[in-house]
């Protein structure tokens, strides 16, 4: 006779569920090629929708006043203050700042602020809120620098120093003169 046979056939109760055809390579190779096309296909299709997420600005800080006096309670006029804010978005930092000078009256008043994050893809957005590791983390701060005195860092959120009122923060600052230590 001339047939093929699988191994299994002359084990009693083996029955022979795929018997070689001829061509079947070839249609494992079709099928191969048909499973490929539809990922390139799908693949494209994402690409295509690819769009950056429009950014919208996220509110940083509201305005803030800064009174700085001296251990008198005078008020410290040139005094440099450097106000930083920026927001940690898990992929990248987004960040500015600015320094200006205390007035005669040892005041600097700064705007309300606010961040527009970098164009991010949807596809890192829905990570993003799959992951459960919470949302953009916004930090504010300030440098207070005058010569003959301390320096002073202010964090917005967890000073004390920081009043939260109707129209923003304040802060009242008295800076500490330097020490010389032996």
């Amino acid at each position: 006779m001339n047939h093929r046979t699988n191994r299994n056939d002359s084990l009693p109760g083996s029955h022979n569920v795929c018997p070689q055809k001829a061509g079947a390579g070839h249609s494992r190779r079709r099928d191969w090629i048909a499973r490929w096309l539809m990922f390139l296909l799908c693949a494209a299709s994402f690409l295509a929708s690819y769009r950056p997420g429009l950014a919208a600005e996220m509110s940083v800080c509201p305005p803030w006043e800064i009174t700085v006096v001296d251990a008198a309670g005078k008020p410290v006029v040139g005094c440099s203050v450097m106000q930083m804010w920026g927001c940690n978005f898990r992929e990248e930092y987004v960040g500015s700042k600015a320094d200006v000078v205390t007035d005669k009256e040892g005041r600097v008043s700064f705007p309300a602020r606010s961040i527009e994050p970098l164009a991010t893809p949807v596809w890192k957005k829905a990570i993003r809120k799959l992951d459960g590791k919470g949302g953009p983390d916004p930090t504010v701060g300030i440098y207070v620098s005058h010569p003959g005195h301390r320096t002073v860092w202010i964090q917005s959120r967890r000073d004390p120093r920081v009043a939260a009122t109707r129209d923003g923060l304040r802060t009242r600052l008295v800076l500490e003169p330097e020490t010389d230590k032996p």
